[in-house]
C-alpha cells in the first residue's frame, strides 16, 4: 500500500525512509527472483510517455480498446492508464511563440532580463497526461510580465527508483543532475 511518497520520514521520530529501503529490496529481491512485466512498464513509463505523447490518438485508441484493457488488466496487472493528452506541451507552446529552449542564449542575459525570467521545468505526469496545465502555468507567468522559458522534458527516474531499478535511476539522477546544474548556472529561477 506504499505510495513512495515520503509522507512517512517527515513523520518518523528517527527518520526512517520507507520508500529507500522498499527500493533497495525490491532490487535486492529481483537479482533472485525475476521481475513481473508490470516493473518494466512502470519503471520506462517516463521514457515511453515521450514517445506515446507525440501520438496521443493512436495510444489512447489502443489503451482504451476493450481487448487491450483486458490484456493489461489480466496478464500484466496494469488498470485504469491515464489518456494522453490531445497535443503534447511543445505543440501547444507553438500556438504562444515559445520559440524553443537555448540555454546558451539564457546564459547571455543580463541580471535585469534574468530577474525578470522564470525557466519552467517539465514534469511526466502533467507533460504528458495534462499538457493544458503547463500551458495554463506559462500563460500565467506571462501575464505576470515573466520571460517564460519552458525546458525540454528530462526523464528524473523516480518510477525507476519506485521499482527498485536503482542501478538505473542512479544514472539517470547522475545525467540529471548535471543537466539542472547547467541549467541552475544560468541564475534564472526554476519552478
Amino acid at each position: 500500500g506504499c505510495l513512495v511518497c515520503k509522507a512517512c520520514v517527515t513523520q518518523c521520530p528517527v527518520n526512517v525512509d520507507v520508500p529507500e529501503f522498499r527500493s533497495k529490496f525490491l532490487e535486492l529481491y529481483h537479482s533472485r527472483y525475476l521481475r513481473p512485466l508490470k516493473d518494466y512498464l512502470v519503471g520506462s513509463i517516463e521514457s515511453l510517455g515521450r514517445l506515446f505523447s507525440q501520438m496521443p490518438w493512436l495510444i489512447n485508441t489502443l489503451l482504451n480498446l476493450s481487448f487491450c484493457r483486458e490484456l493489461f488488466k489480466n496478464y500484466i496487472g496494469l488498470r485504469d492508464f491515464p489518456e494522453y493528452s490531445p497535443e503534447s506541451v511543445r505543440k501547444r507552446l507553438l500556438n504562444y511563440d515559445q520559440k524553443g529552449f537555448n540555454l546558451d542564449y539564457l546564459y547571455t542575459l543580463s541580471d535585469e532580463e534574468s530577474k525578470s525570467s522564470v525557466i519552467i521545468l517539465q514534469d511526466a505526469f502533467t507533460s504528458f497526461y495534462e499538457s493544458q496545465i503547463v500551458v495554463e502555468f506559462y500563460q500565467l507567468l506571462k501575464k505576470l510580465d515573466f520571460s517564460v522559458y519552458v525546458a525540454p522534458f528530462h526523464p528524473n527516474g523516480n518510477p525507476l527508483h519506485v521499482k527498485g531499478f536503482l542501478t538505473k535511476f542512479r544514472s539517470v539522477a547522475v545525467r540529471n543532475t548535471k543537466w539542472l546544474t547547467h541549467v541552475g548556472g544560468a541564475g534564472i529561477p526554476i519552478v
